[in-house]
């Protein structure tokens, strides 16, 4: 009872802490401090749902951390066309397309 909540809403965290007891310490240690993070959370929020609060944190960390690895990659331009993303979103200069697009005007 450290945060003195009603143990309602901290019953979706329940599955967590039962992973805790069967993890590696580095994982039982980050899955004990988003608990209590989510739990300290809901004192001020008790509408919330707690087990949302903990996927969100873990979502941000997870972006955090491919941010960083991310930040520092400098790829070919060739490499960029192995990723299923829109033609659009690119420079048109990039890949030579814009002499390909003024082809097909003249047309």
């Amino acid at each position: 009872m450290r945060r003195k909540m009603p143990l309602h809403l901290g019953l979706s965290l329940l599955p967590l802490l039962e992973r805790a007891l069967v993890s590696e310490p580095p994982v039982r240690d980050r899955i004990l401090v988003l608990t209590d993070e989510a739990l300290a959370h809901g004192q001020d929020h008790p509408t919330h749902d707690l087990l949302e609060i903990v996927q969100q944190k873990l979502d941000q960390d997870v972006l955090k951390a491919l941010a960083r690895t991310l930040h520092s990659w400098d790829p070919r331009p060739e490499a960029l066309l192995t990723i299923d993303l829109p033609k659009e979103i690119f420079p048109k200069d990039l890949f030579g397309w814009e002499s390909e697009d003024a082809g097909e005007d003249a047309a």
